[in-house]
């Protein structure tokens, strides 16, 4: 028994399901575990509606429909462009299929959404201790309020690991560090995004002849300190608004996304007051290959449910809430335990099996990005091997698709830079693999969890060695 709490004043609470984190992923969770039937207690060490992220962020239109949230597939985003940080071209996508949401927004519609179907939200509320046996997390010790003395022991028949990075119930299962291990810093993104005021529009009207960017066009330049790092702005002129969004992997050696924002904003001074936002440090790595174990199911960051060169996890950490409460559901209807082995296993492999294909090779293009340097970057772009139809794809969020009409420009490309050109083929010759590998995720869970299995030893080799070809 993992506890070191003493306290005089302290109460017993026995529930169906305990989330920890109200962040989007803990909320929608919540939300939908709750819709059936059973108890659920969602907590968060913030004040309600300060859970998660608090800034604008990139959302594919498909998900909301896929999620039972409002439908939005109709919906397209602003203009978006993406180019190297030099400006020697771009690629534009018209029909952009990403929406740029204010998470505080969706956030509040999450939490009237648990509201209405009375799920218990605890805020200010932290966990301070843990009821572990052999069987796994049984109990929580929770001190609710900043300023109390006063516990709950917290007891329930599945805990929901939505705290992100951290992982404050992942880290509970000394038995399970193997296959959940620390994040590395090569694997983590320093991302900011802030919305500010425009002091002077004629200054941002210039800003935009300068650079090309038209009014109310997200202009994403990448590589400016390495492959892998972003400064995206993106002019309102009728709002009278700037939202800026930067990123970078700060265990490189470069400036984080914070560092590069604040000098972008120095540098121009028609930006004014920022209105709000944010900057968290994002896990980049491929999902956790066992997403389940010791009654404890892990979803959105703290599984690093994240597709990895987006940098965004707001659609696959909900995603990753469906899965878990579809495979409750079935654990309910065949009368069984909602925490046991064989729910979280069949949760691991449903996950697994639509997304973990491809949120793998997401994360070993993201790996051959990080690994050029700012040259590469131009020349990728410049030679016809980066096209629109790919960038498009990219941003859906979804398996990539060919196009026949890019394939000659391609080719000749290939010709003209055969190294770089080598080395991008080889790692999208990793999409059909990595989808042949999730789809081959096993059935049945193995007698032992805590170390390797075959679906991880494959997507180590697909994933985690691109960086290193």
């Amino acid at each position: 028994m993992d506890v070191t709490i003493a306290t005089q004043q302290s109460d017993r609470r026995d529930v169906d399901i305990v989330v920890v984190g109200a962040g989007t992923a803990g909320l929608y969770a919540a939300w939908r575990l709750r819709s059936l039937g059973l108890s659920v207690v969602c907590l968060d060490r913030t004040s309600r509606g300060r859970g998660g992220a608090q800034w604008i962020n990139g959302v594919p239109a498909w998900s909301f429909g896929a999620l039972g949230l409002s439908d939005r597939d109709h919906e397209r985003g602003d203009l978006f462009s993406m180019g190297p940080a030099t400006g020697t071209c771009r690629f534009t996508v018209d029909d952009n299929p990403v929406l740029d949401i204010d998470m505080r927004t969706l956030n509040e519609d999450l939490l009237m959404r648990c509201d209405t179907a009375r799920v218990e939200l605890w805020f200010e509320s932290q966990v301070v201790g843990h009821h572990v046996d052999s069987g796994g997390l049984r109990g929580l010790v929770v001190r609710r309020g900043r300023e109390t003395s006063h516990h709950t022991n917290l007891y329930a028949r599945l805990f929901v690991d939505a705290s992100g990075l951290k992982g404050v119930l992942r880290q509970s299962l000394v038995t399970m560090r193997d296959a959940w291990p620390d994040v590395v810093p090569s694997d983590l993104c320093a991302a900011a995004q802030y919305v500010f005021r425009i002091r002077s529009v004629d200054e941002a009207r210039s800003f935009l002849r300068r650079t090309k960017i038209r009014d109310r066009e997200a202009m994403g330049w990448l590589g400016g300190y390495g492959g892998f790092s972003l400064l995206r702005p993106h002019v309102d002129l009728e709002k009278e608004e700037i939202s800026i969004l930067t990123g970078s992997i700060a265990g490189q050696g470069v400036p984080s996304g914070k560092h590069i924002l604040n000098r972008f904003v120095e540098q121009h001074d028609w930006i004014g007051e920022a209105l709000f936002g944010g900057s968290r440090v994002i896990p980049l790595r491929r999902p956790y290959s066992i997403l389940g174990a010791g009654r404890i199911a892990l979803v959105g960051d703290s599984a690093s449910q994240v597709f990895a060169p987006h940098g965004s996890g707001i659609a696959m950490g909900m995603l990753g809430g469906r899965h878990l409460a579809e495979e409750v559901s079935k654990s309910l209807k065949d009368h069984g335990d909602i925490g046991s082995e064989t729910t979280l296993w069949n949760y691991s492999r449903s996950f697994h099996q639509t997304w973990g294909g491809l949120l793998g090779f997401a994360d070993a293009f993201r790996r051959f990005s990080q690994s050029l340097s700012s040259h590469d970057m131009d020349a990728l772009f410049r030679s016809g091997l980066m096209t629109s139809h790919l960038l498009r794809d990219g941003l859906t969020q979804l398996s990539p698709t060919l196009s026949v009409d890019s394939l000659p420009s391609q080719a000749k490309a290939l010709v003209s830079m055969p190294k770089l050109g080598v080395r991008l083929i080889q790692t999208l010759g990793r999409l059909p693999l990595c989808l042949a590998a999730a789809r081959a995720y096993p059935r049945h869970r193995p007698e032992r969890v805590d170390g390797l299995i075959a679906y991880e030893v494959s997507m180590r080799s697909l994933v985690d060695t691109v960086s290193k070809d």
